[in-house]
């Protein structure tokens, strides 16, 4: 099952989330989802949105068999 990570916070133990070195740099959203060989591969975006629908599209193509590797 894929996720979306977010690349500019992290966990700060409270149960809320802290600013990382990254903060404002670079896109800050990463996709991330299993292929057909079960290795895990992502792709950054700027949006969270945009991030989300990826990672679904991404695991809906390797259930009907339609995976392509986008290398």
């Amino acid at each position: 099952m894929g996720y979306t990570k977010d690349l500019w916070t992290r966990p700060d133990g409270n149960g809320g989330r802290e600013h990382n070195n990254r903060w404002g740099r670079g896109k800050r959203w990463l996709a991330c989802w299993t292929d057909p060989d079960g290795r895990e591969d992502t792709k950054a975006f700027r949006k969270k949105t945009d991030a989300d629908s990826h990672w679904k599209a991404m695991e809906a193509a390797k259930e009907r068999g339609e995976h392509r590797d986008p290398r």
